[in-house]
């Protein structure tokens, strides 16, 4: 009996050893998903910086424009905030919203075509 006994005993030392199976599958399932969480992390970090550094050119940029040019000029070669903010929207013309006024008149205004009526 005493022989059997040893054999369980290095049963015991070879899991020791080399783990147990049903572990190491967990274990490796674990370090995937934590190597895929750190890639993702990194990947998000990465487009916020380089979101944020657009965003300090374009401010950059624009801070140059006003400085070199008179506003009118600005408004002329569409350079104004408004018209960044249709560049970034890129969308086709019928979408926009052409109730608000774009530049100049107002809502209220009568036009001299209108006075004529």
């Amino acid at each position: 009996l005493e022989k059997d006994d040893d054999d369980d005993d290095d049963d015991d030392d070879d899991d020791d050893l080399f783990g147990d199976d049903s572990t190491d599958g967990l274990q490796a399932e674990q370090k995937a998903e934590a190597l895929k969480l750190k890639r993702e992390k990194r990947e998000l970090a990465r487009k916020e910086r380089r979101q944020q550094k657009l965003k300090m050119k374009q401010e950059k940029r624009k801070a140059q424009l006003r400085k070199a040019f008179e506003p009118v000029q600005l408004v002329e070669n569409f350079c104004t905030d408004r018209d960044d903010e249709i560049r970034q929207k890129d969308v086709p013309e019928r979408f926009f919203d052409w109730s608000v006024p774009f530049h100049g008149r107002k809502e209220g205004d009568i036009t001299p075509e209108e006075e004529e009526e």
